[in-house]
Parts: structure tokens; C-alpha cells; sequence
């Protein structure tokens, strides 16, 4: 996202309860202007609805706005993987309840990501993905750079100022320190 002021507080493995867990430790504090928010993939993967996967966003905001009214919120879809295809029905079903939700409010907006890992004639890119059909290989990331930076940078967004942060949450980085994770929320 250079030269973007990003500061990055995913951890890997993650799903919607550990982030609402953590999120007065690894977001709050930081007073972030905007929050690039990708999360759910490993819900739908733990087995949880659709619902329960959209209600956690809209704690997850909640939470932001009580604290920062003014902080824009982006949320990124959750991926259409290879592997999790039996659970596409889920996945769809979060990212249109998300969307639906982000639509009601200026300062939400809905990103969708998935045009980036299907050809044109629908079929998925492998290309895109691990042998695990599931994790990304870098040109993904790039992909979705490609996406997801134009979005955040529209003009009036004033999104370059180093002294407020733009939190990044992909769930594939491990960016939080042990301390801040414990097991016993395993």
C-alpha cells in the first residue's frame, strides 16, 4: 500500500471473535482514520453463518464508532476460495448481508476482491492461490492492491497523513506479538 501510512495489526488464523477481542489492544489505541477490515474467511472455514459472521462486522464497527465517529471503514469481501467451494453459499451470503449493511452508512464502504481471483468465463485462478487452494501467492496481494488502494485514495479521503494510520487487517500476516495473543483464546 506504499506510500500509504498503513500500519498493519493482523495476526494470522484469526476469526471475528479473537478480532473483537483484541481490537482495544491492536486497533483502538492507534485512533485510526480509516480501517481496511478483512476478516471472516477463517469463520466460514470455523463453521459459522453467514449472520454470525456479519454481526461480528457490526460489532466491530459499533465499537469504532463509539470511540471514533469520524473513522472510515472499509471492508474488504471475503474470498471465494478454491477450497472453501462447498461453502460459497456462506460466503456469499456474508458479503451481501456486509454490503447491504455498509450501504446504510457514509462512513462504511464495501470492497469486493473476488473479481480479482476469476478468469472471465468464471473459473477460478489458480494461479492466484497456494497448492492449498485456500492461502494467496503474492500477485494476489497485488491484485487486490490494485483494488483496494484506488478505493481508499479517492480524493477528500486525505488518506497520506502519517500521523493518522490507516490499520490494515488481512488475516494472512502475523504482525501481533505473542504477548498480545494468547493461547488460552484458542
Amino acid at each position: 500500500m506504499a506510500p500509504l501510512p498503513v500500519f498493519n495489526r493482523a495476526f494470522g488464523g484469526s476469526q471475528t471473535p479473537e478480532l473483537l477481542h483484541y481490537m482495544d489492544k491492536i486497533v483502538l489505541p492507534y485512533s485510526p482514520k480509516m480501517i481496511v477490515y478483512y476478516c471472516g474467511s477463517n469463520d466460514v472455514g470455523a463453521g459459522r453463518s453467514a449472520e454470525q459472521i456479519a454481526d461480528g462486522f457490526r460489532q466491530f464497527v459499533a465499537r469504532v464508532q463509539q470511540q471514533s465517529p469520524i473513522t472510515k471503514i472499509f471492508y474488504v469481501s471475503i474470498n471465494r476460495a478454491p477450497q472453501k467451494q462447498d461453502k460459497w453459499d456462506v460466503v456469499d451470503a456474508a458479503n451481501s448481508s456486509v454490503k447491504a449493511f455498509c450501504s446504510q452508512d457514509k462512513r462504511l464502504e464495501y470492497i469486493d476482491v473476488n473479481p480479482a481471483l476469476f478468469d472471465a468465463t468464471g473459473q477460478a485462478r489458480l494461479d492466484r492461490y497456494l497448492p492449498d487452494k485456500l492461502h494467496f501467492k503474492a500477485p494476489a496481494y497485488n491484485d487486490f492492491t490494485a483494488i483496494i488502494k484506488p478505493v481508499i485514495e479517492k480524493p477528500g479521503r486525505n488518506c497520506k497523513d502519517p500521523k493518522s494510520p490507516i490499520t490494515f487487517r488481512p488475516s494472512t500476516y502475523r504482525n501481533v506479538p505473542a504477548r498480545a495473543y494468547s493461547s488460552s483464546r484458542r
